[in-house]
């Protein structure tokens, strides 16, 4: 009985420890994706920049 009690906990803290880093994972994955955005965004206003100085 104190056996599968036990099993049972250690299944229950395993998968909680994956839902951590599974979450952990997509904060991560987040951040990447925001920081790549807002390079993008910078990159894409230098090029508006860019081509309103070649226009004038």
């Amino acid at each position: 009985m104190s056996i599968v009690i036990l099993a049972r906990r250690k299944s229950i803290a395993i998968l909680a420890r994956r839902k951590s880093i599974a979450i952990l994972a997509r904060r991560k994955s987040i951040a990447i994706l925001a920081r790549k955005k807002s390079l993008g965004t910078i990159i894409g206003i230098i090029g508006k920049y860019i081509d309103f100085y070649l226009i004038n």
